[in-house]
């Protein structure tokens, strides 16, 4: 399964968020994941240590058309059908 996810994940306390974890067994069970995010560096060399294919971005908006653009494009893609679309916005 083909799974894209749009999150944000550079507030945090701890460097080892569990919605990445999840996403890294994910790959590990057999699945492409593909995340699009604004993590820290230690978090982008972990995601792609499982596997993860990264696109790295801005996200710092709820609303921003430079992001729906990057999103689009990445969902129009024609040799990736998505399965599965999970779209975070983790402001405090």
């Amino acid at each position: 399964m083909n799974i894209f996810v749009y999150t944000r994940s550079t507030l945090t306390l701890n460097q080892c968020r569990p919605e990445a974890e999840i996403y890294c067994k994910l790959v590990e069970l057999g699945h492409s994941v593909t995340v699009m995010t604004s993590a820290t560096k230690e978090q982008v060399i972990r995601f792609k240590e499982a596997g993860v294919k990264v696109i790295e971005g801005k996200t710092n908006k709820k609303i921003s058309a430079k992001v729906i653009k990057g999103i689009r494009q990445e969902l129009k893609k024609r040799n990736i059908r998505y399965c599965l679309c999970l779209l975070f916005q983790n402001y405090p």
